[in-house]
């Protein structure tokens, strides 16, 4: 490794890297910015290890780095390659959102036999709201986010789409045609399950092609729920969890869950595995071993009432807390991995 590309989203990691390179004799002959107004500001820097010269990239060279879906680093990401003599690779990393779409296809939105706005109303009360807001900054672009844009109750990719999805006898499978209290929404019928499933197959086929084209891909399934919405058959105890940890018995590293358990407890928040819900995404190419992708996966459900407030705004205290936490859990698991 010649080259590599490294983002800052804090004047804490941009010293941190001054001094890690400093160590090293690289000249670092740009300025952190002295004051910025977007809490999700990074800047992207060009790091060449041949000449020990580290470069910022102008605004424009930037975004076409991230359209290109290149991979970047974080700065104890770069620490943690220095320490491997830049042997290897780290993981691919992936925040999928599956469920916090905000497009409303017209020839599915035909099938609402409801008012739309009573509609609208079940969308926001059953969407992940904002949870894209617990990315941190460095991965907030392309390749490591996938976001479905669809409303979740226009098509839900986490479901199967056949007899063996639970949640059909909710009325709640990849087409619903029930809310979450088991008010009719609309007329599923085959033509519309089938135009339904092109949305679906299209987001999939992203998917399998990340995983195709990565190595070893660390994915995490990010999801926000709401006592309102959690079946009754689902619920067990007299409180739910602030964070449900989803976890996979085979994609699942035992130390993933681990350290996100850990993590988020020693944070203060209370913390179940695979309760109330239970499992992960894992992509198509993956189970049907189309691909040779060393995958790692783990779902992140954090209760609404840890980061939104009574009329629904985000509580940005709490989802700083929720950045810092995620960004811990991927350098723990690329630390592990690394050695």
């Amino acid at each position: 490794m010649e080259r590599c590309f490294v983002c800052v989203d804090s004047r804490e990691d941009y010293e941190k890297l001054r001094s890690i390179l400093s160590d090293y004799h690289f000249g670092v002959n740009t300025e952190y910015p002295a004051d910025t107004k977007n809490r999700y500001y990074y800047e992207l820097l060009q790091i060449d290890l041949k000449n020990k010269q580290v470069d910022h990239l102008p605004t424009f060279a930037a975004a076409a780095f991230c359209s290109s879906r290149r991979r970047s680093y974080t700065v104890d990401e770069l620490l943690i390659l220095y320490e491997n003599n830049f042997n290897g690779a780290l993981p691919q990393v992936l925040f999928h959102i599956p469920h916090d779409g905000w497009e409303f296809p017209p020839e599915l939105m035909k099938s609402v036999c409801i008012p739309e706005e009573e509609f609208l109303q079940y969308h926001e009360t059953m969407r992940d709201s904002r949870v894209f807001q617990f990315v941190p900054a460095v991965w907030r672009h392309e390749p490591f986010v996938l976001r479905f844009p669809v409303s979740r109750l226009l098509c839900d990719v986490e479901r199967f789409t056949g007899p063996e999805e639970i949640m059909e006898k909710y009325g709640m499978g990849f087409c619903y045609s029930k809310a979450f209290d088991g008010k009719k929404i609309k007329n599923v019928t085959e033509r519309l399950k089938n135009k339904t499933l092109k949305y679906y197959q299209e987001h999939h086929k992203k998917l399998d092609e990340i995983a195709s084209q990565s190595e070893h891909l660390l994915m995490i399934d990010l999801h926000s729920y709401s006592r309102e919405i959690v079946p009754e058959d689902f619920i067990t105890s007299a409180a739910l969890p602030d964070v449900c940890i989803g976890t996979d018995p085979v994609y699942t590293p035992k130390h993933l869950a681990e350290s996100a358990k850990r993590l988020f407890s020693d944070a203060g928040y209370s913390v179940e595995e695979n309760y109330p819900y239970s499992g992960c995404m894992v992509p198509n190419a993956v189970l049907s071993a189309e691909t040779g992708c060393r995958f790692s996966g783990i779902m992140v459900e954090v209760n609404k009432d840890v980061y939104l407030d009574r009329e629904g705004n985000v509580i940005e205290a709490e989802a700083a807390k929720i950045r810092r936490l995620l960004k811990c859990l991927v350098l723990d698991y690329e630390k592990t991995v690394a050695l």
